[in-house]
C-alpha cells in the first residue's frame, strides 16, 4: 500500500468536492483520501484554500467536522489557531519558542487545487504537486483557484 501511495496516488489529481460545498466565506468542508486530510476554506473574494489537515507544532489534526462555518481553525492539542487564510494566529506561550513567537510566521501546509468547471480537484504529494499539470484534454479547461463570477 505505501509504494502504491508513495508511486502512484501522490501524483494524480482527485476530486475534492463540488465549489457549492462551500457556499460563501466562512465556511469550510474536509475530505479523506487514504491516509490524506485535507480542509477546505472558502475566501472572501469566492475562491477556496486548501490545506493538509494538521497542525504544524505537533501533528494534530485541525478540523473534526465534514463542514460548516468556522472563523478560525484550532488546535485541540494546545489551542493554535490559523486563520481561513492558514496563517497562524495564536500559539500559547509565546515566549517559550527558541525562535520567538510563531504567529503569523507559519501557517497551515497547503495542497495543490485547481478547478474543473464546478469540481475541486486536489493533489496529495510533496507540497500538494503543484508543478504536476492535468492530463489532457483537461489541462485546456482547468483553471487555477480564483473568485467566482456569479
Amino acid at each position: 500500500m505505501q509504494r502504491e501511495w508513495d508511486h502512484m496516488w501522490t501524483r494524480v489529481w482527485h476530486i475534492g468536492g463540488r465549489l457549492a460545498d462551500l457556499p460563501q466565506p466562512a465556511t469550510m468542508w474536509s475530505t479523506i483520501f487514504a491516509a490524506s486530510r485535507c480542509y477546505w476554506s472558502g475566501k472572501k473574494d469566492g475562491g477556496v484554500r486548501a490545506f493538509y489537515n494538521v497542525c504544524q507544532h505537533r501533528g494534530n489534526k485541525l478540523v473534526w467536522n465534514d463542514g460548516g462555518s468556522v472563523g478560525a481553525f484550532t488546535c485541540a492539542y494546545h489551542g493554535w489557531r490559523y486563520r481561513l487564510t492558514g496563517t497562524l494566529c495564536y500559539a500559547r506561550d509565546p515566549e517559550n519558542f527558541a525562535k520567538g513567537d510563531p504567529s503569523g510566521k507559519i501557517g497551515a501546509e497547503g495542497t495543490a487545487l485547481r478547478y474543473l468547471g464546478r469540481v475541486r480537484l486536489v493533489q496529495h504529494g510533496p507540497q500538494g504537486g503543484a508543478s504536476r499539470s492535468l492530463p489532457r484534454p483537461y489541462s485546456s479547461i482547468a483553471q487555477e483557484p480564483r473568485p467566482s463570477t456569479k
